[in-house]
């Protein structure tokens, strides 16, 4: 994961760097991309996140960075371009592990309810079979 997010570093770094950086511009951009979200990937990583996920989430921000910039008419495409990339990652990271959990927790309520329901209709034929009819 963090392997990804240094990648990913640069990629953003270079492309929110100014227009008229030049050569310096274009290294100090990856190069501080790549120092600020590794930090930002192991932690993804250690609260479960999945590269691929993050990857899959990164395409898809590309994508839609791509298509609202231009569709927008806007001036600075590698500026918007970067914003979505790093929201898409970000989305790709933790949303599949929310949804994991809640599937998770509903699978847990369900089987606490099942096994109340065992219990209350075996009580209820246990004290049926003592009961004297009229």
């Amino acid at each position: 994961m963090v392997l990804l997010w240094l990648g990913l570093g640069a990629i953003i770094g270079v492309l929110s760097m100014p227009p008229d950086g030049g050569m310096i511009g274009f290294l100090a951009g990856a190069l501080a991309g790549m120092i600020v979200l590794p930090a930002v990937g192991a932690l993804f990583g250690l609260l479960g996140g999945r590269w691929w996920e993050a990857l899959v989430g990164a395409a898809c921000g590309l994508a839609s960075g791509f298509a609202i910039a231009f569709f927008s008419g806007s001036s600075r495409l590698a500026s918007s371009v970067s914003l979505y990339l790093l929201l898409g990652t970000c989305a790709g990271a933790t949303l599949p592990q929310l949804c994991r959990l809640q599937l998770w927790l509903a699978r847990q309520v369900l089987a606490q309810r099942q096994s109340f329901h065992a219990r209350v209709s075996r009580s209820s034929a246990a004290s049926q079979e003592g009961a004297v009819n009229p």
